[in-house]
């Protein structure tokens, strides 16, 4: 993803090769979800690095399943 003109680089990881994945970024904040709305991960970007690990434990701020509108 690019991200203030910069390309970073998320690990989402082998598991999900082939699959479509969503982000939604707010400010420095990512959450990435697959398809089916689960949660994959959240990332909060460091401007100084390219590389950001997925950090895979459910957020603080909820446990909420996130759905795309069809």
């Amino acid at each position: 993803m690019r991200y203030l003109g910069r390309l970073r680089h998320l690990n989402v990881g082998w598991r999900y090769r082939g699959e479509r994945v969503y982000l939604y970024i707010i400010d420095q904040h990512v959450v990435i979800v697959n398809h089916d709305g689960e949660l994959v991960g959240t990332v909060t970007l460091d401007l100084e690095r390219d590389y950001h690990p997925i950090d895979r434990g459910v957020p603080d701020s909820a446990q909420v399943r996130m759905s795309t509108m069809s």
